[in-house]
């Protein structure tokens, strides 16, 4: 050869040594015994002297002696998550002729930490055939993309930090793409619909309102509609839809926010409901101040006018008169002490209430019986009792008080009827059980089967009641949350129905 081919040559392959040694890239060759071959490259990356790298092993551990005398452990070169993948893909790989393109590794650092590279590389055979028995070394060339990695980690981490801030927020999201696909859903929506993300992402579900947004690019509020949960309960949303624009201002995706507005709602119909409540009762504390003022204010007139005969009678010492008088003013102020009575008895119920419990029905009839026993024997009336009485959740001893005056309205209101009778039962009304007293007195008329249960009501004004016990009877049973009516006519006796709750099952 020529001496200024070989003085080419010579020039030529210093020029490619002192690229090899100053391109960003490290080159390394791996040979059979799993050492390696390397540029300065991968020393500078990894912390490694020149004579640690002739014996560090590429997946097993290694010691060597070092000039001193002294044993160094050194580690693999291939990071400990990187082995098994290097083992039995790469190297394999490698001795069949295949190249890696792109593919990734992890390197131990002198240091303890690791240093991310980017691998390419192919199997040399020594210019024979590219079969596993004529393998001599993989020729390898790695990019360092450890920074690269660092930034692909913390925008992994921000996803994820990100995602977990959506799936637990207790709205519903999604995304949609121009398609209609969904291209992000939270865990919200997955709980409400029953389905997982990854049945969900990349579905299509066609909304208008989502068309409206792609065409205008303006956000869409929706302040109430409603869906059916899986359980078939119906819910109240709200929903707010907004658009996401490329750098062109394009809108390329729709975001969906939901929120469950059913509890407002509830709350909203609740508040609703307290307040007609409210004007009812202020309605019927006007009612009842007025009743009770107005009937209090007969004895008190009847006391004061025979408080000044009993004075004229007593000057003039007319004894049988005086006598007389005395009788009116004590009839008189036994009649306001009923009435005192009977309005505090009021007063108190749905205030002072005893636990309620779950008893037989016809437990609390038979103590009702028992406790009327002396007024049924005396007007001489049947009483006929159901069998098999369901079970009722209530306060005991207030139902007992609700059928006792139930019973002595019967007994008042027989009239002069030969066989007095009255039956106490129960009946089934679809999913209701109405339970009832009924007799065969005089009945009511249609047009007092409401008024009855006004305060101080009394169908016969000669009777010596004062007309609250029906009025004590309702709110007895409207404290239970029950109904209670009439079913009368006149001359053809009287059924009092009411409602109770069930008993709990406990």
């Amino acid at each position: 050869m020529k001496e200024e081919y070989k003085d080419k040559i010579r020039e030529l392959a210093e020029i490619l040594i002192d690229l090899r040694e100053r391109a960003p890239i490290a080159i390394v060759n791996v040979y059979k015994d799993y050492h390696v071959e390397c540029t300065d490259r991968l020393l500078e990356w990894t912390g490694w002297s020149r004579e640690e790298i002739k014996h560090i092993n590429l997946v097993k551990e290694s010691r060597f002696i070092d000039a001193s005398g002294n044993e160094v452990a050194l580690p693999p070169l291939v990071a400990a998550e990187m082995i098994e993948k290097t083992e039995k893909e790469y190297i394999p790989k490698l001795i069949r002729g295949e190249t890696l393109d792109g593919a990734y590794q992890c390197c131990n650092r002198k240091d303890g930490g690791k240093v991310h590279l980017e691998l390419n590389s192919v199997g040399y055979f020594g210019g024979k055939e590219p079969k596993p028995e004529n393998f001599v070394h993989t020729i390898c060339i790695f990019s360092n993309i450890t920074e690269r990695k660092k930034a692909e980690e913390e925008v992994e981490k921000s996803h994820k930090f990100l995602a977990t801030i959506i799936d637990n927020i207790p709205d519903t999201i999604t995304i949609r793409d121009s398609q209609h696909r969904f291209v992000l859903v939270n865990q919200a929506y997955c709980n409400i619909t029953g389905h997982t993300k990854d049945e969900v992402i990349g579905k299509r579900a066609y909304r208008e309102k989502d068309k409206e947004v792609f065409q205008t690019g303006k956000e869409l509020d929706i302040p109430e509609r409603t869906y059916t949960d899986l359980k078939g309960k119906c819910h109240y949303v709200s929903v707010k839809k907004a658009p996401l624009a490329d750098e062109s201002g394009k809108v390329t995706h729709v975001v969906t926010i939901s929120r469950d507005i059913t509890e407002h709602k509830q709350l909203d119909k609740e508040r609703e409901r307290l307040l007609k409540e409210l004007e009812a009762k202020n309605a019927e504390l006007e009612r009842f101040v007025y009743t009770v003022s107005h009937d209090l204010r007969s004895p008190l007139v009847t006391i004061q006018g025979f408080a000044g005969m009993l004075r004229k009678d007593l000057g003039q010492k007319e004894k049988e008169k005086v006598e007389n008088d005395l009788k009116y003013i004590e009839n008189a102020t036994t009649k306001m002490d009923r009435l005192l009575s009977d309005t505090l008895l009021l007063s108190r119920i749905g205030r002072v209430v005893n636990p309620p419990e779950d008893v037989p029905f016809g437990v609390i009839v038979q103590e009702t019986l028992e406790q009327t026993a002396e007024q049924i024997k005396s007007s001489g009336v049947e009483v006929s009792v159901a069998d098999d009485f369901p079970a009722v959740h209530v306060d005991r001893m207030r139902i007992v008080v609700v059928l006792v005056n139930l019973i002595e309205n019967s007994i008042n209101y027989m009239g002069e009827q030969p066989h007095p009778k009255i039956d106490i039962g129960y009946r089934v009304d679809g999913e209701e059980v109405v339970f009832f007293v009924r007799d065969n007195g005089i009945g009511i008329d249609k047009s007092e089967h409401e008024k009855v249960f006004e305060l101080f009501y009394r169908v016969d004004k000669s009777s010596n009641g004062t007309g609250a016990g029906l009025a004590i009877v309702k709110r007895i049973i409207e404290v239970h949350e029950g109904r209670i009516w009439i079913e009368s006519e006149l001359g053809k006796g009287c059924t009092v129905c009411f409602t109770l709750p069930a008993h709990t099952n406990k």
